[in-house]
């Protein structure tokens, strides 16, 4: 069971609303929100069968599954589980909240980069309000290490990131 009390920084969120309704969210979040990208998975399908409690198919492999955007966000502070979920919850969506512990693994999740069973998204179909954000995590891992720190402060201030955010 997961913790509803921490405040965590980087969201994981499978959202099946519409993208309207995406775009309110992160616009009416945006001073809370520092980056964000999300990619609407419209065309995978279930790998394999999958039965209810009574033995009958709720989905068998090779079905399409439903529409649904996958969303990465990184919040200028710590938010709890429970902030997020009332956050990107709407009418018509309960989305899927979960907190983020490899944001390099969630980005390259959303193109399926390292599931070839999967359908293979472009990278052009991520939408993000700083796509460099992530490249570059991707490029120098999402953990920083002590021998290029201070390169990586330097480039990040030369790049107008927050000192808040870094």
């Amino acid at each position: 069971m997961k913790k509803t009390s921490s405040r965590v920084r980087p969201y994981t969120i499978i959202f099946y609303g519409n993208e309207l309704e995406l775009k309110k969210i992160l616009r009416s979040n945006g001073e809370r929100i520092a980056h964000y990208a999300y990619i609407l998975h419209d065309k995978d399908k279930y790998l394999e069968d999958l039965k209810d409690d009574n033995g009958n198919y709720v989905h068998r492999a090779g079905e399409d599954e439903k529409e649904h955007f996958h969303i990465i966000v990184d919040f200028y502070n710590g938010h709890t589980f429970n902030a997020v979920k009332r956050m990107f919850t709407t009418p018509t969506d309960n989305p899927r909240v979960e907190p983020i512990s490899d944001r390099v693994a969630k980005y390259r999740y959303l193109i399926h980069a390292d599931d070839p069973d999967k359908y293979q998204y472009e990278k052009t179909a991520i939408v993000s309000n700083d796509i460099n954000y992530y490249e570059k995590l991707c490029k120098n891992g999402d953990r920083r290490d002590s021998d290029n720190l201070a390169e990586q402060i330097i480039n990040d201030l030369l790049a107008g990131v927050s000192p808040r955010i870094m």
